[in-house]
């Protein structure tokens, strides 16, 4: 049995010093057998992480087991999520959690949980059977389990509420989203729409609740938030706090849906079905908003989402009828090395070749990124290129993987000459009525600038990319506030390459190359990509400390529950499963210790450690990372550090942190 998971080959990438990092490249790797872990086949593990067993067991109001009820739990001092998740399906750049992660109990209402010593809280819902909709919503308190507890997840009571508009109008939720007071990820519960009042069977104390809702004929769909409610609110109704947000659509055939989701809060997110004409009403905050529509009667497309930090009585309106623009952009050949040359003499290959996006937006601003057929499959589009008089056939990016990255508009052909690309002709043929034309040529490109960030492009993507570049000045200031430093250089200009897979950076923050895929990318902020090379710009450099600022800066305010694989990673070879690390040297150990001290550890470590190595000529590298990680959280590390594989002693360690002390400043307030 493998797992695949993301690799980071970095490579030089010419005279200019940038690296660039080839993300789309995978390992496989041995997946390891909790059994195995927990039997401590190799050495024994430190008692601080020692993998145990527990039975988690998830009951009704009545005592009667609830089998396949969704369930994970959440360690606080470490981080971390159970299940464990660790296969590139479930995880990749752009994720920080996904759904699949989670548990399911076993027919009879259980399910066993391989975990470290910690404080855990679990939380665990279900949809129950009956006429009404009813929800079984249950959670723990955070505690210690004991190897080999049976941990209960039972309600305290059973409340019967109807969710209602400000005015007191029963509204008919088809999906709630809960999450209890001190736990970090929503949970949905679905049940067939109905106006009568919910059955929550609920767990003593405070709870947040969203619902959703499809806009059918008249009805407006929404995405609502009743606020915070305790098992104390009487049955009855629950009235919708505030004002909303109203989204209006123009058109539509009655088969188009809304996708949102609010940013920064873990699984909460959703579909709405949309009437025609249909209108939708939303809570106020920062939202990712797109929709599937139909494009020329028989396709169905797939538009990418935009940046939306709505507030109350906001309005906003979308057609779903408008037609298509196109334009096409492409990238020049980069100069073969000498190397390349002789290779290319020998086989009569380019090894770089030139490369177009099309990129096809709606009336509403919106970048179509998959059109699907009638049966849902993608539709092919074909291309070739004239160049200096010759004709050149063109390949398309065709795997599913390639399509979220806008492949199926993304073309590159092998080309005998560089000379004259830039008076490329491309013929592109696709389905009967989506496109306007087929031939195209480089569209002319216009500057797009935040306070910032700037960068160049075709001028139907300028709305997008101003909701790109309001993503990335949030994540800029949210790096500097975890980070306590500032940028090196500003503006930082991004460079948008077609048919380039990875990300890159100039390490003095001047620029960050990265491919057409940051258009077609709904959270800007959750790609690992985008915010490491940001990390460039903060001074950053490639290992441990540089990964963990970025996963910090992803999560936001939010607790810090990416990176998941490396944590996991990290407790293994605490269980004496000495595997490789496959991402960063040392991000699962610098993860663990952020989970230890939080953002003062981050600040203490961000501000001394490059200080401390470049002070400290007389001891190894593991030994002053032993010490400075000692100081940030005024605790000995040797033993741990030690476990995890660096090269340390004690006494080493002790002379290490004597020297270090006098480097070390205290992070700035």
């Amino acid at each position: 049995m493998h797992l695949t998971v993301n690799a980071y080959r970095e490579v030089k990438g010419g005279a200019t010093g940038i690296l660039w990092r080839r993300l789309a490249a995978t390992l496989l790797v041995p997946a390891l057998s909790l059994v195995a872990v927990a039997a401590g086949a190799v050495t024994p593990a430190l008692p601080e992480f020692a993998y145990q067993k527990v039975t988690l067991n998830v009951v009704q109001a009545d005592g009667s087991p609830v089998a396949g009820a969704t369930i994970y739990g959440f360690c606080t001092n470490l981080n971390l999520v159970w299940p464990r998740a660790m296969t590139d399906a479930q995880w990749s750049e752009t994720n920080i959690w996904h759904r699949s992660y989670f548990g399911k109990t076993d027919k009879n209402g259980k399910i066993e949980a391989t975990i470290p010593p910690g404080k855990w809280a679990f939380m665990a819902t279900a949809h129950l059977p009956g006429n009404t909709p009813k929800a079984l919503v249950v959670w723990t308190n955070y505690l210690e389990p004991k190897p080999g507890e049976s941990i209960r997840l039972a309600p305290a009571i059973v409340k019967n509420w109807s969710f209602c508009a400000p005015n007191g109008q029963v509204l008919e939720p088809k999906q709630l989203f809960f999450k209890p007071q001190g736990l970090p990820i929503w949970m949905p519960v679905g049940a067939e729409p109905s106006d009568q009042p919910w059955q929550v069977e609920l767990s003593a104390g405070n709870v947040n609740v969203w619902g959703e809702a499809d806009a059918i004929g008249a009805m407006p769909g929404f995405a609502l938030s009743w606020g915070m409610l305790s098992n104390l609110i009487p049955d009855g109704k629950i009235r919708l706090p505030g004002n909303t947000v109203q989204v209006d659509f123009k058109g539509g055939d009655g088969r188009a849906q809304l996708r949102w989701s609010s940013l920064h809060n873990y699984a909460l997110d959703g579909q709405i079905n949309l009437a025609k004409n249909a209108k939708v009403v939303i809570s106020p905050g920062d939202f990712t908003l797109g929709y599937r529509r139909t494009v020329a009667e028989k396709y169905t497309g797939t538009f990418v989402g935009g940046f939306f930090p709505l507030k109350a009585n906001d309005q906003l309106a979308f057609d779903l009828d408008a037609p298509l623009t196109a334009v096409l952009d492409q990238s020049l050949p980069a100069t073969p090395t000498p190397q390349e040359e002789v290779e290319e003499a020998v086989t009569g290959e380019m090894k770089n070749a030139l490369s177009a996006q099309l990129y096809l937006v709606d009336g509403s601003g919106h970048l179509l990124s998959e059109l699907d057929d009638a049966t849902g499959a993608p539709v092919k589009f074909s291309a070739s290129v004239m160049v200096a008089g010759k004709k050149y056939s063109a390949e398309a990016g065709a795997d599913k993987t390639a399509l979220e990255d806008g492949g199926q508009t993304l073309f590159s052909a092998n080309v005998a000459t560089t000379m004259g690309v830039d008076q490329a002709v491309w013929n592109i043929t696709g389905p009967p009525g989506v496109l306007p034309t087929n031939q195209f040529v480089p569209a002319k490109l216009v500057m797009v600038k935040s306070a910032t960030f700037q960068v160049s492009v075709p001028e139907i993507l300028a709305a997008q990319v101003r909701n790109i570049l309001n993503e990335a000045e949030i994540t800029a200031q949210t790096m500097a506030q975890a980070s306590n430093r500032q940028r090196a250089v500003t503006p930082t200009t991004l460079h948008v390459v077609p048919g380039h897979h990875g990300a890159s950076a100039s390490h003095n923050g001047t620029s960050i190359s990265i491919g057409t895929k940051i258009f077609f990318t709904e959270e800007l902020v959750l790609r690992h990509d985008f915010v490491h090379e940001l990390g460039h710009n903060f001074a950053f450099t490639h290992g441990g400390l540089h990964e963990t600022n970025n996963e910090v800066t992803r999560s936001y305010a939010a607790e810090q529950i990416s990176e998941q694989p490396a944590k996991w990673m990290f407790l293994d070879r605490m269980n004496g499963l000495k595997h490789k690390e496959v991402s960063y040297h040392n991000t699962g150990l610098y993860l663990y210790c952020y989970a230890q001290g939080g953002l003062p550890f981050l600040h203490y470590i961000s501000l001394n450690e490059y200080a401390v190595i470049k002070g400290l000529k007389d001891f190894t590298a593991d030994e002053v990372e032993t010490a400075v990680l000692g100081l940030a959280l005024n605790r000995d590390m040797t033993a741990i550090c030690a476990a995890y594989g660096l090269k340390v002693t004690s006494e080493r360690v002790a002379q290490a942190t004597a020297a270090a002390r006098p480097l070390c400043k205290m992070p700035r307030s």
